[in-house]
């Protein structure tokens, strides 16, 4: 769902997000077993919105003596989430997910855009996750079956 070839790896960028780490197992091995589709939509704007916050980071040489060289980072980011999702979703290469994100976006009515956008969002997180779950369902039944033939065989 969040396979982005074209622009950044934003499924590795969500599972390591502090909002998602934070849920994984006690051992840190495993994802964890459920997200909220509100969790999802406000981890999906954080992530792209933060990809505006690093790529406007200038950084300047202000001094260099013998002792090293000192260094000046000025950032041009805003610093209201949503005007940087907004710059930080322009500057992102044409792709499925973008264009799909960017659709969202688009759509979502100019009065309550941020609610609007976050809704859509969660909605299309819980209809992926319908599906997936079907999809698990459908292979769960056949091996469910498969394995009640052979115990029924097995018992005669």
């Amino acid at each position: 769902m969040l396979n982005d070839p074209l622009n950044l790896h934003y499924g590795e960028l969500f599972f390591n997000h502090y909002l998602i780490n934070g849920m994984r197992n006690e051992k840190g091995k495993r994802p964890p077993q459920y997200i909220s589709s509100t969790v999802f939509a406000d981890v999906l704007i954080c992530i792209i919105a933060k990809q505006e916050e690093i790529s406007s980071r200038k950084v300047t040489l202000v001094t260099s003596t013998e002792k090293g060289k000192q260094y000046e980072i000025e950032e041009t980011a805003s610093d209201n989430l949503m005007e940087n999702f907004k710059k930080a979703l322009e500057k992102m290469n044409p792709s499925p997910f973008s264009d799909t994100i960017r659709c969202m976006w688009e759509k979502s009515d100019n009065a309550n855009k941020t609610e609007e956008f976050k809704k859509a969002l969660s909605f299309w997180f819980d209809d992926y996750m319908d599906r997936v779950s079907g999809w698990f369902k459908f292979e769960q039944r056949t091996k469910l079956f498969v394995v009640s033939i052979i115990v029924a065989l097995g018992l005669n």
